[in-house]
């Protein structure tokens, strides 16, 4: 058994702490044939060199159908690891682990990446670098470092939080990132660093970030942030000639308002995932925008859709956001409360890990759930071909499965934090997440048909 998981396993935790007794839970896989997706999960451990995987993004690249997983290790620094088929890490050594921005004595690199490829398959990360007392976010592509950090803040050590990137159909990059002298509203604003690079959102403190792309390959982004003259809130934008916001060249609506008090602490709603509606010439009409939120105020995971003049609104009598055109909904409302730690500090709770993929014809969202906040685990929600037939959302809608329930060889791990998904060329689906207990990387794959064969995760 892996020493790691004998030390800090949430298990051997709550044998001290008496906090808890988990019991035995459903297992990851095989799920049953009802509900009707009834996948097969393959659990493996990608890097289990050290303290692998607190933050991570994944993207497959467009030109080989390749995964690629960006991921900070707090011995090395970021990482890049790519299914090659023949390389150093993950199962049967078919990933090949490289070390993209190491760190060196006077500096660490990788936290907050963000990774996406152009159409060429090139691809581009943003990251966090600090440097002596100094945090800087960075955008590092095959060809290029540059330091985005504005000269408008002193480099500081809550710079180049919660970076975002994608690209356009054109290939220019879309960067977004919290960028902050202080740990104040009026010293804090959202940056985007496109073309031209703008003031976003100025005193704001930021929460989360999450982008995403039309059908035709336009960006899209959500965001989550509390700030001066507004209550903590979730806002989406897209380019729109003649938008109301960055020189009239992006719409920016604030979606719903989340929280009471415009001076609440910074985490609000700490988990975020987008999907921007594929719609196009009347073909996959029928999925709207959707962005979908953890709420740590509630323990609960949120959905908000664009369906203009719903009748079911997100302002919900609140008049300070009288907006219409989004239905707001909550998706599972047995989630639990994250565990607290995050980034060292025992006020903070870790975020939810949570992301969405567009799967045959239906979203599909993975995320945790902290019922027991020391074993946590990771689910999935996907609509119900009949409506009211389901186990979560509203009238029950929504399916809400398990995944990845924890159990490893008789104990528990917690599983999920950073998740990330992506749906590769064939039609997989592939999962990359953080095991908090052993330190390390993870990563879950549906095989389809669901025929194949389950391959237990192999504890080291």
């Amino acid at each position: 058994m892996n020493r790691k998981l004998l030390l800090f396993s949430p298990f051997f935790l709550t044998l001290i702490l008496g906090l808890v007794v988990p019991v035995q839970g459903e297992t990851a896989a095989p799920l049953p044939d009802e509900p009707p997706l009834g996948l097969i999960w393959e659990f493996n451990t990608l890097d289990g060199v050290g303290d692998a995987g607190t933050f991570i993004s994944m993207a497959v690249q467009p030109t080989t159908g390749i995964p690629h997983i960006a991921y900070y290790s707090i011995e090395s620094g970021l990482k890049l690891a790519a299914r090659t088929g023949n390389g150093n890490c993950g199962p049967q050594n078919s990933w090949n682990c490289t070390l993209l921005a190491p760190h060196s004595s006077t500096e660490w690199a990788g936290r907050y990446p963000a990774l996406a490829f152009n159409s060429n398959g090139e691809y581009g990360v943003v990251y966090q670098r600090l440097s002596g007392i100094n945090r800087v976010s960075v955008y590092q592509t095959a060809a290029n470092l540059t330091i985005l950090t504005t000269p408008t803040f002193p480099p500081d050590r809550f710079n180049g939080m919660h970076n975002a990137l994608v690209y356009d159909n054109q290939d220019q990059s879309h960067i977004w990132s919290h960028q902050s002298a202080e740990e104040t509203i009026n010293e804090s604003e959202l940056r985007y660093f496109g073309s031209p690079a703008l003031l976003w959102h100025d005193n704001m403190y930021t929460t989360k970030i999450a982008t995403s792309q039309n059908a035709v390959g336009r960006p899209a982004v959500a965001y989550t942030g509390y700030g001066t003259g507004f209550y903590p809130s979730i806002f989406h934008a897209e380019p729109k000639t003649g938008g109301n916001c960055h020189n009239g060249t992006w719409q920016c609506t604030l979606v719903n308002t989340v929280g009471s008090n415009p001076y609440e602490p910074t985490q609000t709603d700490i988990g975020l995932a987008l999907y921007q509606s594929k719609c196009i010439f009347g073909i996959s009409c029928d999925i709207p925008t959707s962005i979908f939120s953890y709420s740590i105020q509630y323990g609960a995971l949120r959905l908000a859709e664009k369906i203009p003049n719903t009748n079911n609104p997100c302002f919900a009598g609140d008049p300070i956001n009288l907006n219409y055109d989004w239905r707001c909904s909550t998706l599972d409302i047995s989630v639990g409360w994250s565990p607290k730690g995050w980034q060292g500090s025992l006020e903070n709770y870790w975020p939810m890990g949570i992301d969405v993929v567009l799967h045959e014809g239906r979203l599909i969202v993975f995320y945790q759930n902290f019922q027991n906040p020391l074993v946590a685990k990771v689910m999935m929600a996907y609509k119900a071909d009949v409506p009211g037939t389901g186990t979560c959302g509203i009238n029950n809608e929504w399916y809400c499965v398990v995944v990845d329930d924890g159990s490893r060889g008789g104990g528990f791990v917690s599983v999920g934090f950073g998740l990330q998904a992506e749906v590769l060329p064939d039609g997989r689906i592939l999962l990359a997440y953080y095991d908090m207990s052993n330190r390390d990387l993870i990563i879950a794959e549906a095989e389809l048909p669901p025929s194949r064969i389950y391959l237990p995760l192999v504890v080291r």
